[in-house]
């Protein structure tokens, strides 16, 4: 992975989202952080405990000092206490724990580097691609340290348990596939010193809390000599994360809340007068409006208003979000803007099924569509099937075809943003011959459109 310089490393996943883009001061122009001399005086590189080595990777990736959220938090994660950070997505993140982690493990002496050892550090992240980048960022700067990335795949593979039974130093994981390898003994948390979550807030309403809570449990035992070190990176901190991390946390942890910093000023900017009472009425209106919306039925995956949860099922396994949106424009035209109109995808964990959230207001023309067809299933659920959590792609951004970007649906919000979904699932002409006469025609057509798409 190539890193031109410190903002684009940075600010990878904000700026997909063309919403919360902005021209801003310093290396990128899509950055929202307004930073001044004063930002990068503190952010000199020579304030903080960073060995030489670290400085040479750093600044070979032009990391000339840290921004706002590094600065804020890396004295607290460096002498080791228990954080709670909130931050807004694109502040830098990701290097904010990265670089004293690193330094930590590699000021760690009493620990030889020998085959086979179990991690010190756990870095649990909401998605796949979350954990890839994460990975990438650590891999960057460390020296002799070995990181170990695992994930849930399409396909099943020996790499990622070759990897674990190798040894390594920081581990970067799904919460759903580390309960995997907890479940079938074929990892070691008892060394673990360090615990990073990364954007919790992602989190919250999937079966990942229940692994996460597994998981703590094989960490924080009340035979441990000294209790692991706990941080929590959050965009939102709303009470259900303070409930989950309360009783793993000291009592001395340290807080930090830049978003709250980064919302002011950008009300200052917005608002000529600049009135101090204006939060009040719009926070009101806000309670107001969730409490007339409670009882409003919300969609199983995004739970959105006024959105219905469908289950797409193919008899061979679907390869990509691409196969999804295609069979929408079977169903709606080659103009149906399919990734602004889904709020959410995510596919089960045989990979046979997607499950996706449309506006309720096109039930009627979606109702029965495949029901002749032997290859195709597609209707409404009104109960989730167990969710390959990684699979999980949020389109919220996109959603009503607001938002749209070059590459038909909306601008941000997804680390896929502007990735081509050009894997689409293939059909063999065998199975297309020898499939029943009481295939439709629309089943057939598709599958020689698909076929067609796949040879241009």
């Amino acid at each position: 992975m190539k890193h031109k310089n410190q903002n684009k490393m940075a600010i990878e996943e904000f700026e997909q989202d063309p919403t919360n883009s902005q021209e801003g001061n310093g290396l990128n122009k899509t950055t929202n952080i307004q930073l001044t001399n004063e930002d990068k005086e503190k952010g000199n590189l020579k304030n903080f405990n960073i060995s030489k080595k670290t400085i040479k990777k750093l600044k070979a990736r032009n990391v000339e000092f840290l921004y706002p959220v590094q600065t804020e938090s890396y004295t607290g994660i460096y002498e080791q206490k228990d954080c709670l950070i909130q931050s807004s997505n694109g502040t830098g993140k990701t290097l904010a724990f990265v670089i004293p982690i690193v330094e930590l493990l590699q000021h760690d002496k009493s620990v030889e580097l020998v085959s086979g050892r179990a991690p010190r550090a756990l870095i649990l992240g909401p998605t796949r691609d979350i954990t890839k980048q994460i990975s990438d960022d650590f891999q960057s700067i460390i020296n002799d340290l070995s990181i170990v990335t695992i994930y849930s795949a399409k396909k099943k593979s020996d790499d990622q348990e070759t990897a674990i039974s190798n040894g390594c130093d920081i581990l970067v994981a799904t919460p759903d596939r580390l309960k995997e390898f907890i479940d079938n003994e074929k990892i070691d948390l008892s060394q673990i010193k360090h615990v990073i979550l990364d954007e919790i807030d992602r989190m919250l309403d999937s079966p990942a809390i229940d692994h996460i809570k597994t998981i703590f449990k094989h960490i924080f035992t009340s035979d441990q000599e000294t209790k692991a070190q706990l941080i929590v990176f959050s965009g939102t901190m709303p009470d259900s994360v303070r409930k989950l991390t309360k009783k793993f946390l000291t009592t001395d942890y340290v807080t930090i809340n830049l978003a709250k910093k980064n919302t002011q000023e950008t009300s200052a900017d917005d608002d000529d007068d600049d009135d101090d009472n204006s939060e009040e009425p719009i926070n009101t209106s806000s309670n107001n409006k969730s409490k007339m919306t409670d009882q409003t039925p919300r969609s199983l995956l995004s739970k959105q208003e006024n959105y219905t949860t469908y289950q797409l099922t193919a008899n061979d396994e679907i390869k990509s979000v691409g196969f999804v949106f295609t069979m929408l424009r079977k169903c709606f035209g080659d103009d149906f803007d399919a990734k602004g109109t889904i709020a959410q995808v995510a596919f089960t964990k045989d990979f046979k099924s997607a499950i996706f959230d449309l506006p309720s207001e096109l039930d009627e023309q979606l109702q029965g569509y495949w029901k002749d067809s032997a290859r195709i299933q597609m209707g409404p659920i009104t109960e989730l099937p167990e969710i390959d959590e990684s699979s999980k792609e949020d389109y919220t951004n996109y959603s009503g075809g607001k938002n749209k970007s070059p590459y038909g649906g909306g601008g941000g919000g997804n680390r896929n943003s502007g990735k081509s979904n050009a894997c689409f699932n293939y059909f063999s002409r065998e199975n297309v011959t020898s499939s029943s006469s009481s295939s439709s025609s629309a089943d057939v057509s598709c599958v020689f459109f698909l076929a067609k798409l796949i040879v241009t």
